[in-house]
């Protein structure tokens, strides 16, 4: 332990700024950084995204009574996920490579237009699957995250596995992981989600309600509980030690492990903040994983994925997280103390209601977080740096 601190901070001190530059899956760029890519440049280029998504962010949300915003409004935002998600987390927005070729801002238009596409095909398999062609009701926005929930799993945690034995093309391994990831979202929603504690609610349909094995605000929390965890192990850890000491693994035995893991973890951090501290589930939700998925997307991409690159996993993933999560805790805060502002009505927080809470959870991760995807990914910080055009620019 001692040789392995002493190791990473000898690379910390020789590195500029105290930083390396290092590819993620595509090798190390062994060259010192440019003024262009020095620290302070892209913590000023990153700063200006943020100020520019919190714009937006707020353009998109002020015109909306709370009502909309969490209906209309959340279900469009969360449907753009997981097609971003395909296209930043699997393409890397190498492929299609007509698409990445382009300069921007038409780049960045053209992967919004194919996400635009994933997101009108979705809308349809929701709205008259799970939803029942019903509204936007609950029994849809809950199927809807469920759609993001999976894919994490399949792209983030079993990396397309076994899609990728069968699938060598990218594009065709995009589009199916796209596919499995609903599939698999809509099983779970029929299997898992129980809305029986809500039949006397006005939006509650005996036959929308697939009676599943737990009440629905509960393995909601849950389920998205293991994307926080799946997203921080991945992003800030780099799925250590799956990655490393486990790479010679077979794929099913290193899956099979780690989904045991991310269960695990979640059911320990829900419990016992939960069980043992009382919290309330759906306050747990915000100040817990969604504030550390918020942390770690803000931590994460503002930086181009910069911060801490010279230490080696753990200790990486570790110093991230401890600046992350508080990040993510502190934006949280703020959004619940703008919401009625921004909203121009009070909202009490609290059940069973949550009108607060789900207008908070809407405007984090159904607007702003598509909004951090759309700017330091699809446009990658355009205009505030400027990016060769080529599948290899990013």
């Amino acid at each position: 332990m001692a040789h392995a601190a002493v190791r990473a901070l000898s690379l910390f001190r020789k590195t500029q700024f105290g930083f390396a530059i290092t590819g993620t899956g595509f090798g190390t760029l062994a060259c010192r950084m440019s003024d262009r890519d020095s620290m302070p440049r892209i913590l000023a280029t990153g700063l200006g995204a943020a100020l520019i998504v919190f714009a937006a962010s707020y353009g998109l949300s002020a015109p909306f009574d709370p009502e909309t915003y969490g209906s209309w409004i959340a279900f469009i935002g969360i449907l753009s996920v997981p097609s971003l998600l395909i296209v930043g987390g699997l393409w890397r927005y190498r492929h299609p490579a007509v698409l990445a070729g382009l300069g921007q801002p038409w780049r960045g238009l053209a992967f919004l237009a194919l996400t635009g596409a994933g997101m009108g095909l979705a809308a349809l398999f929701l709205y008259f699957g799970p939803g029942g062609g019903a509204g936007v009701t609950p029994f849809l926005i809950n199927a809807a995250i469920l759609s993001i929930v999976s894919t994490f799993w399949v792209v983030g945690l079993w990396e397309c596995w076994p899609l990728n034995r069968w699938i060598a093309n990218p594009i065709l391994l995009g589009i199916a992981a796209w596919i499995t990831a609903y599939l698999l979202a809509d099983l779970a929603f029929h299997v898992l989600f129980d809305f029986a504690e809500a039949r006397h609610a006005p939006f509650y349909r005996p036959s929308l309600d697939p009676g599943g094995l737990f009440p629905f605000w509960t393995i909601l929390v849950f389920a998205v509980t293991t994307s926080a965890i799946i997203v921080a192990w991945e992003k800030l850890l780099g799925l250590w030690p799956l990655h490393g000491p486990m790479a010679h693994q077979h794929p099913l035995r290193r899956g099979l492990t780690a989904s045991a893991l991310v269960i695990a973890a979640s059911g320990l951090w829900m419990g016992i903040a939960c069980a043992i501290f009382g919290m309330d589930a759906v306050d747990f939700m915000l100040r817990g994983p969604i504030a550390l998925l918020f942390g770690i997307f803000f931590a994460i991409n503002l930086t181009q994925s910069r911060l801490f690159a010279g230490l080696a996993q753990p200790g990486r993933g570790a110093c991230l997280i401890i600046l992350a999560y508080p990040l993510g805790l502190v934006l949280e805060e703020l959004y619940r103390i703008a919401a009625p502002a921004v909203a121009g009505v009070p909202m009490p927080p609290g059940g069973p209601r949550y009108e607060l809470e789900l207008w908070v959870a809407t405007a984090l991760l159904a607007v702003t977080f598509p909004l951090i995807v759309i700017a330091t990914g699809c446009f990658d910080f355009w205009p505030l740096k400027r990016t060769p055009a080529g599948p290899g620019a990013r």
